[in-house]
């Protein structure tokens, strides 16, 4: 199994740290400093501190001038360190603007700036605005800003602008730490799909972790008669540990991007912006919806789907029109893998419009918009470790080749015909969930099955979960509650069926392992003598379920048969291999999205 460690971890940056102590002498959270400097002293610490800002204030602003000759230049900064910087252009050729991100400057100034203080945010909302020659981004930058970062990039920069971006991102991402940082591979990827092609990339990683000791050096020193032992200075010392080490181990990296930016690095596409979820409403994909799935839009099944989670998407919208042509979308799911609490997403409801399938290589619409989900959301790395989902043949077979998904497992049938003699130690009857249901009783039987799936990887199924999936559905009154005790009343099984064209279909089955067969056999018993009541055509049951699971629910006389559905994992991005989750999924109809 894959490499784990620290999974609820979140990765502190030394901007951060920097803020929260008042540092105003400290303009920069990295400098290029060459060599460690432990054994100085308190003075020449915070010179080489100093030097090494300056150093790397020379070097922006080396990048920016040797971007363009002679001519003048409107430049846009974007950070709050960035103030000294803005002060060195005072040149006539360069024409500098500055947004500190509601910082206030630190920095004593002997005459007005020579700068213009601006808001990136409103620039970008102004119908008319003057296009810079080159934009500069400070980090550090979350994975979640990276494309509001890149997408505002875009509009503010004329043609052949140039976007320069500093700070820290993840690097080594082959084992398990949840964080919000931005992996470098993922912003690259993203900028280039955009139209931003990378010019330069300096690597100052080296430098920063000389840095960073001499600024944990310097803190240390000046604390004084302190004895450093408070909560506050070991949570700080922890974090120049943590940090420290990634840099080390280079999970962590601290670089500089240079990227010429223009229409003519797109082959396609050029005219599409994409964006995430807080960026449409719900009804501005209805008649994408229609189109791509032939039904109606029911915006009460989308509002349970998407508002009741933490749901994540990427959109793609037509410029011109504003109209949104793609979108990928995804719902959170807690899981317990392999005995461990994680966090997957279900990719949902897929759409491309029909008229921009321009064709279905790596420069297609839905290949943009799929590896940037996967990239954002799923991973080592990412919020999600695992997704999963039910697509179809086509859809899988197109994944699979572009390299985004492998499969891990198929989505069988299996038909239940005749009954066999049941339990006369068990009994059951339907209740209605909203009156009946007791979170004790379900989530004590879950709790029986997470043990027994321990070795295996399968979603939450507690009172919450089954709440929000069968009780808050618009169509919840489809759903029947079977629950099947034992003769001294203990709950041993509920089971959640669902009328599917006439035939009774498990959409889920909570209870152990081992009472699955009298589980199965006491549904059987049921439906074959309230079938009619039930307002059945027949007296059959199916069961939907991955392949890997058809040994433990066969019975005698069950039919199998194959449902055309793969489930995939993700392969474009750090994360568990094909061959770890391979037969690992429990998956039941209750999971799909759709029932």
């Amino acid at each position: 199994m894959e490499l784990v460690r620290n999974p609820s971890a979140k990765l502190v940056t030394i901007s951060e740290i920097i803020r929260s102590l008042g540092e105003g002498d400290i303009s920069m959270h990295y400098g290029l400093i060459s060599a460690s400097s432990e054994k100085s002293s308190t003075t020449s610490l915070l010179r080489a501190i100093r030097e090494g800002q300056a150093l790397f204030l020379e070097h922006l602003e080396s990048n920016i001038i040797s971007l363009f000759e002679g001519s003048n230049l409107r430049v846009l900064l974007i950070g709050p360190s960035l103030g000294p910087l803005a002060e060195q252009f005072k040149n006539g050729t360069i024409s500098c603007c500055w947004d500190s991100l509601g910082n206030p400057h630190k920095f004593p100034l002997e005459k007005a700036p020579s700068y213009k203080m601006v808001s990136a945010s409103d620039l970008v909302k102004e119908k008319s605005v003057s296009y810079f020659d080159c934009i500069l981004i400070e980090g550090t930058w979350k994975r979640y800003d990276q494309l509001s970062l890149i997408n505002m990039s875009r509009t503010l920069l004329r043609e052949n602008g140039t976007l320069i971006m500093f700070g820290e991102t993840i690097g080594d991402d082959s084992f398990r730490v949840r964080t919000d940082l931005a992996n470098q591979k993922s912003l690259l990827a993203l900028a280039e799909r955009v139209g931003f092609q990378l010019k330069k990339n300096h690597d100052f990683s080296k430098q920063a972790r000389n840095t960073l000791v001499a600024l944990e050096k310097f803190l240390q020193e000046t604390e004084g008669s302190n004895d450093g032992s408070s909560d506050e200075q070991q949570t700080l010392k922890h974090h120049f540990r943590t940090i420290r080490q990634d840099f080390e181990c280079n999970r962590r990296l601290f670089g500089v991007y240079a990227f010429n930016s223009g229409k003519k690095f797109l082959k396609s596409h050029a005219e599409i912006e994409f964006g995430s979820g807080g960026s449409f409403e719900p009804d501005d994909l209805s008649s994408l919806f229609e189109d791509s799935f032939s039904e109606p839009f029911d915006n009460a099944l989308w509002a349970w789907k998407y508002s009741y989670t933490d749901s994540r998407c990427i959109v793609a919208r037509d410029i011109a029109s504003g109209r949104i042509v793609a979108h990928y979308g995804g719902v959170p799911r807690n899981i317990s893998y392999f005995g461990a609490t994680e966090l997957a997403i279900q990719p949902c409801d897929v759409m491309v419009q029909p008229e921009v399938r321009l064709n279905y290589g790596k420069d297609s619409l839905y290949f943009k918009v799929a590896s940037t989900f996967l990239e954002r959301e799923i991973g080592f790395s990412a919020k999600h470790l695992l997704g999963f989902g039910f697509p179809n043949l086509k859809t899988m077979h197109l994944s699979t080749r572009l390299g985004l998904y492998e499969a891990t497992d198929e989505f069988i049938e299996l038909s239940y015909n005749c009954s066999e003699s049941p339990d006369e130690s068990l009994y059951s009857s339907f209740l209605s969930p909203t009156m009946d249901l007791t979170q004790f009783e379900i989530d004590a039987l879950w709790v029986s099955m997470r043990e027994d799936f321990s070795s295996s990887i399968i979603g939450f199924r507690d009172f919450e979960y089954l709440n929000y999936r069968y009780v808050k559905h618009p169509k919840s009154s489809v759903f029947s509650w079977l629950f099947i005790r034992n003769c001294s009343g203990l709950l041993r099984g509920l089971v959640v069926l669902k009328n599917h064209d006439g035939v009774a279909l498990i959409l889920d089955i909570i209870g152990a392992k081992a009472d699955f067969r009298d589980i199965l056999v006491e549904v059987q018993r049921v439906v074959v003598s309230q079938w009619k009541e039930m307002g059945l055509v027949s007296q059959q049951i199916k069961f939907w379920v991955t392949a890997g699971w058809k040994e433990l629910l066969s019975l005698p006389s069950v039919v199998e048969k194959d449902l055309g559905i793969k489930i995939p994992c993700n392969s474009w991005n750090s994360g568990p291999k094909s061959s770890l989750l391979n037969g690992a999924w429990w998956l039941t109809a209750g999971d799909m999205d759709f029932l």
